[in-house]
């Protein structure tokens, strides 16, 4: 399972769920569901990752940087 699979199951989130909590468009959290090179393959951007962690923690629920990923992006 890639990171943002994980993290949407973690979240019990959708694809659109989590762009509305990012403040993103829904179709950049789906690029990262997206096989390369239309996509990410998976991979959640490094620069999301904090805003991410703070969803999680107001669901009270555990996102580790594990599940996160590899940092993309570099």
């Amino acid at each position: 399972m890639t990171p943002i699979l994980k993290v949407l199951a973690a979240l019990d989130m959708s694809v659109q769920e989590l762009a509305a909590e990012l403040k993103v468009n829904r179709t950049t959290v789906w690029r990262w569901t997206l096989p390369e090179p239309r996509g990410t393959g998976g991979y959640i951007p490094r620069w999301h990752h904090p805003a991410i962690r703070k969803v999680a923690r107001l669901r009270r629920v555990s996102v580790t940087p594990e599940m996160l990923g590899p940092a993309y992006g570099r």
